[in-house]
């Protein structure tokens, strides 16, 4: 569920920045709006009942969250900051000022994505996080699009 939250939250301020959303420049921006608007709830709602079922797919959901926070540090320039972390210096026509907050949200996003995987996926289910973060080139390939909207 956590990490599900922090995609959410990483959308949420894309939108709110003015940037696009993740497959926006494949489906349009009301296409990629319902996927995400009906993927992230639902992917929360199983992720809130705890049926070892779900867990491959909650485990890929996780390991794509991963990857998309990642491949913001592939795509856009970043710098090392007093702690040796990357922070991204510029990202998807963002102002600078909104720079901090968005490191933040990329940081919190993929380490819940890792959380989530590590505490609540079953042992023999860990793997499938691989399948989603096999999902990278894609992204990638989207935000590389428009130069934006990842």
């Amino acid at each position: 569920m956590i990490a599900g939250s922090g995609t959410a939250a990483h959308h949420i301020f894309e939108l709110s920045s003015g940037v696009g959303l993740v497959f926006q420049p494949e489906f349009g921006l009301r296409g990629a709006g319902a996927l995400w608007g009906a993927q992230i709830p639902l992917w929360m709602l199983v992720a809130a009942r705890g049926d070892e079922r779900w867990d491959k797919l909650l485990a890929v959901a996780s390991g794509t969250s991963m990857a998309g926070a990642v491949v913001h540090f592939l795509l856009w320039p970043w710098r090392r900051n007093r702690w040796g972390f990357p922070v991204l210096t510029e990202a998807e026509g963002l102002e600078a000022s909104r720079l901090p907050a968005y490191n933040a949200i990329l940081y919190i996003w993929g380490a819940a994505a890792a959380l989530s995987v590590l505490r609540d996926i079953s042992a023999t289910n860990k793997r499938w996080a691989l399948f989603g973060l096999a999902t990278l080139p894609l992204l990638r390939r989207s935000a590389q699009q428009t130069k934006g909207g990842c």
